[in-house]
């Protein structure tokens, strides 16, 4: 039911630019960083598949949007907490971001998000929109929870703040 908030992309071979309405838009990428994501489907694991995937949304992004990062993790980890603007910035954490060789928390990483939307929609004026963008292989021992009081709230008012859009690498 919670995963109803989200427009859900399956196993996409590319990804082109999500419809956000004009102006510029900050996009916090949600990385899961659980045991899952080290599977390896074929030559790739779903983790660096997530990190494939959140490239090309970084490389599909308007001049002027910027992007804030999340590892979820276990506690999650704010990769860049602060709104990059330069593309090449933003595509270099990712590509050098790591697995934490640890389950994730859900619910935490959440709070985490929640925390991004709300300063960046304090802090910058300019940014005139607002989505998520979450890769996961949506594995049952970190979204089991997703239905939960606390999980379903968060992706709740998430979803009254911005677009969410689930990037399945399962």
């Amino acid at each position: 039911a919670a995963l109803a908030w989200m427009d859900l992309i399956w196993n996409s071979s590319s990804v082109g630019p999500i419809a956000v309405a004009g102006g510029n838009t900050h996009t916090v990428l949600v990385l899961d960083g659980s045991y899952s994501m080290q599977t390896r489907e074929g030559e790739q694991s779903r983790f660096a598949r997530a990190q494939q995937l959140a490239g090309e949304v970084i490389d599909a992004a308007a001049r002027g949007d910027a992007f804030t990062v999340v590892l979820m993790g276990e506690p999650p980890r704010t990769v860049i907490g602060e709104p990059v603007f330069d593309t090449q910035d933003a595509r270099q954490e990712i590509s050098e971001l790591r697995p934490p060789h640890a389950g994730a928390n859900l619910a935490a990483s959440l709070a985490s998000v929640e925390k991004l939307l709300a300063g960046v929609r304090e802090k910058h004026g300019r940014i005139a929109n607002q989505r998520v963008c979450i890769f996961t292989d949506l594995g049952s021992t970190t979204w089991g929870e997703a239905a939960s009081g606390d999980s379903d709230a968060r992706l709740q008012r998430i979803a009254q703040q911005a677009p969410l859009t689930l990037f399945d690498v399962g």
